[in-house]
């Protein structure tokens, strides 16, 4: 077995404003995923400059109109990222036991 070294990109440290943008990009598909307009979030987010930001799994998330039921559950799942990324930045203060 052999393990993968990362790439110097995958290696650097990201700015707090990078850390940022990426938290407003996975509250908005958490959000989508509960409900709240996937149409009106994904053009948000395009009109805020942020869809560098979004991975290709998210893009085509929001770029299906009637995504499967799977896409919806592990778009919900993103919470869990989203909870490492705001405690990363100081926007929650703990990590506590889910």
């Amino acid at each position: 077995m052999t393990e993968e070294t990362p790439t110097d990109e995958e290696d650097q440290l990201r700015s707090a404003e990078e850390i940022a943008r990426r938290a407003i990009v996975l509250h908005s598909l958490v959000a989508s995923a509960h409900g709240v307009d996937k149409k009106k979030i994904f053009a948000w987010l395009k009109k805020e400059g942020l869809s560098e930001d979004i991975s290709p799994e998210e893009w085509k998330y929001f770029e299906n109109e009637d995504p499967p039921q799977q896409s919806v559950v592990n778009a919900t799942w993103r919470v869990e990222a989203l909870v490492g990324v705001a405690w990363s930045i100081g926007a929650i203060p703990d990590l506590d036991p889910l």
